[in-house]
């Protein structure tokens, strides 16, 4: 992770931003620096690329917040961890410290016991429409909106062209706020998410007291990716890592949908699949149930 030329100093890009904005990106801010160690108590990231990373972007805050004059909110008001010290952390004793696969060297699938023990055993996998995310009900950890992302640009730094009516000659304004660029995806989807990168802290985030890990994962991958292809025929299936954008930090190109999402979620370290329809449209989707046969052989089941 990079942060670029984005000292808040130099490019003073949150000076337009409202109060709720700025509130939210700390939280969003926060909810990545902070992680759930395994005797249960609330850490920070260690000194290192991504702890850094979200460091500086937490001083931006402070320093924006200094700039006006005001008090960011209060620590107790971020979407922290849950603690869980003195007691250790729910999963620490299923997944011993060194039993946590490292980023990229297995895939993770977390849930409910009995839809984990059904994952385990007889390969039964629930793949959902993207359009059900945005379901209001989910919890901070779930709920997004996969058909839609914003992004923020400092008016000094955008022009806008039109045609004078009268003259019918391009012309150049400056707009005088921030300038958001909305993309959108016309397309309802198929997307079944893991992780490559379990941490302690996820289990509560996603409410799971289970999950099955896949230290191989390509045996499964195959497995999966060959189903979903007899299922639906014709259907555009990909998996890979998802790309975590910055609203108001980001590379100044096209944004994929389908393999990206806010920042607020880097924590989560997210491999999806992802299946796309030949015939475009918004049109409702069914839940896809599939059986791929038992998966004992190629992972294991951890209950918490």
């Amino acid at each position: 992770m990079k942060c670029g030329d984005c000292s808040s100093r130099n490019r003073p890009y949150l000076r337009n931003a409202s109060e709720d904005i700025l509130v939210q990106r700390l939280k969003d801010v926060m909810n990545n620096l902070a992680t759930l160690t395994q005797d249960g108590k609330i850490g920070l990231l260690p000194i290192g690329p991504e702890g850094i990373y979200w460091m500086t972007l937490f001083t931006h805050l402070l320093e924006e917040y200094e700039s006006r004059r005001a008090s960011p909110p209060l620590l107790s008001d971020m979407p922290f961890p849950k603690p869980t010290a003195p007691r250790p952390a729910r999963s620490a004793l299923a997944l011993k410290e060194n039993k946590l696969p490292s980023t990229g060297q297995a895939l993770v699938k977390l849930g409910k016991l009995a839809h984990m023990q059904a994952l385990y055993e007889a390969g039964q996998i629930r793949i959902a429409p993207a359009l059900s995310y945005s379901d209001p009900s989910l919890n901070y950890a779930m709920n997004d909106d996969e058909m839609r992302f914003d992004r923020t640009m400092p008016g000094s730094e955008v022009t806008i062209t039109f045609l004078d009516k009268q003259t019918g000659e391009p012309k150049n304004v400056k707009p005088i706020g921030d300038v958001t660029d909305t993309t959108t995806l016309e397309t309802n989807f198929y997307v079944y998410c893991m992780t490559h990168r379990l941490s302690h802290r996820l289990f509560d985030d996603f409410e799971a007291d289970a999950c099955v890990i896949f230290r191989e994962p390509k045996a499964f991958i195959e497995k999966l990716v060959g189903a979903m292809r007899e299922t639906l025929p014709g259907w555009i299936g990909w998996n890979q890592e998802v790309q975590y954008i910055d609203p108001y930090l980001h590379p100044n190109k096209s944004v994929d949908l389908v393999f990206s999402k806010h920042f607020r979620f880097w924590y989560q370290q997210e491999y999806r699949f992802s299946w796309i329809p030949e015939k475009c449209g918004r049109e409702h989707l069914e839940p896809v149930i599939l059986e791929l046969g038992s998966l004992e052989q190629i992972s294991e089941l951890c209950c918490l």
